[in-house]
Parts: C-alpha cells; sequence; structure tokens
C-alpha cells in the first residue's frame, strides 16, 4: 500500500511538471513557434537564423536578374530569445542555360559569391539564407534542386511553407 501511494505521488508530480518542461522547449523549426518565422539555418557556433517572411522584398527582378532583400533573426541554439536581426540583400542570376550564381551584399556594400560546391560554415549560412529567400519570392529552389548540401537538410522547404 504504501509503494503504490508512493509511485501514485511520483505520476502526480511527473504529469505536473509535464507542461511546464515542453513549455520551455525551443522550437527549433519557428520562433516561438510563428510559422511567419521559419528556421533557415541552426548550428551549434553561429545559433540559429529564422527568415521574417513579412519582411520579403523582391527589389528587382529583371530575369536572368534578380534582387530580394529580408530581416533575418538570430537567436542562440537553446533559447528563442532574439540577440540581433539583420536586413539581407542577395543578388542572383540564372541564366538560360541554367547556369546560376548567387551573391550577398554586406554592409559596406561589397558582393559575395557563395559556392553551393564548396561552402564553408559560413557560406553555408549564406546559402541557405539565400536559398530561403529565392523560394519565398518564387516557389523554385535555387541550388536546391542541385544539391541537397546546398541547403543543409531538405525540410528546409517544408518550414518554409509551414507545413513541418
Amino acid at each position: 500500500m504504501k509503494k503504490s501511494r508512493i509511485l501514485s505521488m511520483m505520476l502526480l508530480f511527473i504529469f505536473m511538471c509535464l507542461p511546464l518542461a515542453s513549455a520551455q522547449r525551443v522550437n527549433m523549426s519557428y520562433l516561438n513557434g510563428d510559422k511567419n518565422f521559419p528556421s533557415v539555418y541552426a548550428s551549434g557556433n553561429a545559433g540559429n537564423a529564422f527568415i521574417d517572411k513579412s519582411s520579403l522584398n523582391v527589389q528587382l527582378y529583371n530575369p536572368p536578374y534578380y534582387r530580394i532583400a529580408a530581416i533575418i533573426v538570430h537567436t542562440s541554439l537553446d533559447s528563442n530569445e532574439i540577440h540581433r536581426w539583420d536586413t539581407v540583400v542577395y543578388e542572383y542570376r540564372w541564366d538560360n542555360d541554367n547556369r546560376r550564381s548567387m551573391f550577398y551584399h554586406t554592409a559596406d556594400g561589397r558582393n559575395h559569391y557563395l559556392d553551393w560546391k564548396h561552402p564553408d560554415m559560413a557560406g553555408m549560412r549564406e546559402n541557405c539564407v539565400g536559398e530561403a529567400m529565392f523560394y519565398l519570392a518564387y516557389h523554385k529552389k535555387f541550388y536546391g534542386d542541385i544539391s541537397k548540401e546546398a541547403t543543409g537538410d531538405q525540410g528546409l522547404y517544408s518550414r518554409l511553407d509551414g507545413t513541418y
């Protein structure tokens, strides 16, 4: 009888604490569960990067040239607390012969070519952000249909669509 009472008390305690534990869990797919802010990149060193879908701004549509801007929100990996946000601008070129190139602008106005074949860690993060922006603007994969490595994971498109 005493064992069953102790077991009942333990189970009651566990069930009372379970909602608290799940409420504290970090949503890695969407910022605080908001599907307007899907995750576009996550890394132990760099943390999480979420795109604000409502900020997406097509600045140039002149095929084969495209320019898109958006706000990227950064959090640490273990928390959805925002520690900074940036407005980023990407340029794309998609030629008729299917050659593609992606560039991102830095605050000092320089363009940086993003090589999907040999990205370093920073390049991988920038590739994922650029891929997400192009996909959201045109619902077409830029590098993603060429290489799975270009996006880090294929779940990116499901998160962007809000179906993940």
